[in-house]
């Protein structure tokens, strides 16, 4: 389960509700801005090819509050392509729309180029208006709009398999990733014949799925034993006793500004690849030292770099961590129950 945070923080959230399609109809534009300000939603998707587009923004602009989002499509009658017919044509029918269905839209064999292209110009557009984008949302993707962490389809394996994903959380191995150090754990990067190799097969996966975005897990809150030898100073102790996570490994010391500065360094290396962001594993329900580690390394890798953390059995409030992350994951079935 993916938790996605909201671009407005209050107090405390139990419950989100989006609005979608903004732009569809003025009867959906109505219906939509009504519910946002009697409370019922927070956040809505604008529809970039609608023939309302400009309303929707300036609806937008009366309502600041609204969390904005952009929904690319690529099957929708109601909406035009944003590229002109000619750069785009194997997306549309003979009246130069979208296809109704996801059906006709894959009878027609879309070019993977021109859906590439087409996404980047919905997105485009919508960013030109100078509206504070939170979120993309889809319709119609080519391949079915669920995530993978560490695995990917059944019974496909390789760039294949993980590409059936819109979400693709690899560990940095799969992606051909090698640490640039010996140990393990004292590396700060990646080597750069591995960062070519990483880069190799993003590129291959988003030929075959424009829209997938890619995140690579990295371990810090424990290392295996391996990674470090048993006197370095960036394993946790308590009473000079390194502290234990699973079975062969044992937990860092994360007030150590010197291996949060290394996680860092790390990260920015794994950006190089191409990739979309980062999914740690795993942090805790302590604001500190955590709000110090995500502020330097927010500040350290940009805002378009996207940050996700596994929060595993430890259920709690993670405001603290809102304003730096995009997303977290509550890993363990029985602390669902609890959330």
């Amino acid at each position: 389960m993916m938790l996605l945070l909201s671009c407005t923080q209050p107090s405390e959230i139990r419950f989100l509700m989006r609005g979608d399609e903004l732009g569809i109809s003025k009867d959906v534009n109505m219906a939509i801005i009504k519910a946002y300000q009697e409370g019922i939603v927070s956040s809505e998707s604008i529809l970039p090819g609608s023939t309302h587009f400009l309303e929707v923004v300036d609806l937008y602009k009366e309502n600041q509050g609204i969390s904005a989002g952009i929904h690319t499509t690529l099957t929708n009658t109601a909406s035009r392509p944003i590229l002109p017919v000619e750069e785009g044509a194997s997306l549309v029918n003979e009246d130069g729309f979208l296809f109704e269905t996801r059906a006709e839209f894959e009878a027609n064999n879309p070019r993977p180029e021109e859906i590439k292209k087409e996404s980047r110009a919905q997105i485009a557009k919508v960013r030109a208006t100078g509206l504070r984008i939170c979120y993309q949302d889809f319709t119609e993707t080519p391949f079915p709009r669920i995530g993978m962490l560490w695995a990917g389809v059944r019974g496909k394996e390789g760039i294949d398999g993980l590409a059936q994903h819109d979400l693709i959380m690899s560990g940095q191995g799969s992606l051909g990733l090698k640490p640039n150090h010996e140990p393990a754990g004292l590396s700060d990067g990646f080597t750069e014949e591995s960062l070519g190799i990483a880069k190799a097969k993003i590129r291959e996966i988003r030929n075959i799925n424009p829209d997938a975005v890619i995140i690579a897990d990295m371990l810090f809150y424990e290392y295996p034993d391996e990674w470090l030898p048993e006197n370095h100073p960036w394993w946790l102790r308590k009473g000079g006793e390194r502290q234990q996570f699973w079975p062969g490994t044992h937990r860092m010391d994360w007030n150590n500004p010197e291996y949060r500065r290394n996680v860092i360094q790390q990260t920015i290396s794994l950006k190089k690849c191409g990739a979309d962001g980062v999914f740690y594993d795993n942090i805790r329900d302590e604001p500190e030292p955590w709000i110090s580690f995500l502020s330097e390394l927010r500040t350290a890798i940009g805002e378009d770099f996207l940050i996700f953390a596994n929060a595993g059995y430890d259920v709690g409030s993670y405001d603290f961590a809102a304003p730096y992350l995009n997303g977290m994951m509550y890993e363990s079935g029985w602390s669902h129950n609890q959330t």
